[in-house]
């Protein structure tokens, strides 16, 4: 199975139909690979139309998406 990408996620709410809801589930945090990472992948979810975006942490509270 394929990993979800920004443009296969496009593809596929382009596809499917117009009321489809696409939610985007960032791990970059999760994988260490960095808050701006994280910033990045949002960003060009965010570009191929992700409706919601959520930054997946290691913490249980919002410290570590804050600290810049």
């Amino acid at each position: 199975m394929r990993a979800p990408t920004p443009a296969n996620s496009r593809a596929a709410k382009d596809t499917v139909a117009e009321n489809l809801v696409l939610a985007a589930r960032i791990e970059a945090l999760i994988a260490g690979h960095g808050l701006n990472e994280a910033i990045l992948r949002a960003h060009a979810y965010a570009d191929a139309g992700a409706d919601a975006i959520f930054i997946h942490a290691r913490k249980n509270t919002a410290d570590e998406c804050f600290r810049l």
